[in-house]
């Protein structure tokens, strides 16, 4: 017959305050509530990874127990049920990742990908920063670099822009008309009609337009000045908002140029993405463009990839002390729905 014990599985991240494990490592927990009725039981489990500071991304299984079958299974299953029983609730961490725990994780990722490390990337490149006397004073715009004929403003995406709660918000009200309420639900734009895939894009990539369009006063600001038939360029740089790839942050670029009427001669688009699993590392290094109409362009993609390669050399030989963060799940609750994104490759580390 039926118990009154629920098994439910779920796959979870560490909490941003939990001081045990990193965001990153996840894991699958196995829980036995001795609660005959499975809403409540999912509610003490809820309460129970607020307690212990982790993070539900979505359920494996959820199954009432029938006791007969509880005790022809093997000794753990016997025991956990048992414990349950006694107890009101047993649970069992199983972690994705090797080594987990943050004293014990000596995992590697990439260095801090920032504006210093694409202005080497330039001066590689033969570029270089404007002069004191080519800026112009407090109150006027000036650009950051000068290569061959180009004149280019760097911008930096340096926050992860599902951490924000305003962003929450609209893609909870977005998704939400998609899935049971009952149900946790996947950020997948997938899965979208054409007319929310536009809102979905608006949404998630709202942190650009604002940037882009200060970008091309900028630079057509300092050609004017300085130098008035030089091209116009802008380089963007993903270095935090690691939840849009880089396909679509550079789609999305070019989204917005166009729809302001932006005249830039030429748009470069840079991003890194690092998975780890606490034992292997994955990075990729993306540029854009693919196609190189301009010397200038193929130069600075080039030693784009020449400093990608030397810096992980130089991480491999423990040089490099200033560590980036891997690519970790997001979790989030809104309206009492939860919701969650995933790293694109994280299967690549389950086992």
């Amino acid at each position: 017959m039926l118990s009154s014990v629920q098994r439910i599985i779920l796959k979870a991240k560490p909490s941003k305050n939990n001081f045990e494990y990193n965001e990153w490592e996840t894991a699958s927990i196995i829980f036995f509530i001795d609660e005959p009725n499975k809403s409540l039981a999912l509610d003490i489990v809820k309460n129970k990874l607020t307690e212990m500071k982790w993070e539900i991304l979505y359920y494996e299984r959820k199954d009432t127990l029938i006791e007969e079958r509880v005790q022809e299974a093997e000794k753990i299953i016997k025991d956990a049920f048992a414990d349950a029983k006694l107890n009101k609730i047993h649970y069992e961490i199983i972690h994705d990742n090797f080594g987990p725990g943050k004293k014990k994780s000596k995992y590697l990722c990439p260095p801090r990908i920032n504006e210093e490390f694409v202005e080497k990337v330039l001066i590689d490149a033969g570029g270089r920063r404007l002069t004191e006397n080519e800026k112009a004073n407090s109150k006027e715009l000036n650009a950051d670099f000068i290569i061959g004929e180009f004149v280019f403003e760097l911008k930096d995406l340096m926050e992860e822009g599902l951490d924000k709660k305003e962003r929450r918000e609209k893609l909870s009200n977005l998704f939400s008309k998609y899935y049971s309420v009952s149900e946790t639900i996947f950020i997948d734009p997938s899965i979208l009609t054409a007319e929310d895939q536009k809102v979905y894009s608006s949404t998630i990539s709202s942190p650009l337009e604002k940037k882009i369009e200060k970008a091309y006063k900028q630079v057509v600001a300092t050609r004017n000045r300085i130098s008035p038939n030089s091209k116009v360029g802008l380089i963007y740089l993903n270095s935090g908002y690691l939840s849009l790839p880089h396909e679509y942050f550079t789609s999305e670029v070019k989204r917005y140029v166009t729809k302001n009427n932006l005249l830039f001669d030429e748009i470069i688009t840079l991003s890194i993405s690092a998975q780890t699993n606490g034992f292997d590392l994955y990075v990729e290094f993306f540029s854009d463009p693919k196609e190189h109409f301009f010397t200038e362009t193929k130069e600075i993609i080039e030693a784009w990839n020449k400093n990608a390669e030397d810096i992980m050399t130089k991480l491999v030989r423990g040089e490099v002390k200033d560590l980036s963060n891997p690519q970790k799940p997001i979790s989030f609750s809104n309206s009492g729905i939860d919701f969650y994104w995933l790293p694109y490759a994280i299967e690549r580390f389950t086992f």
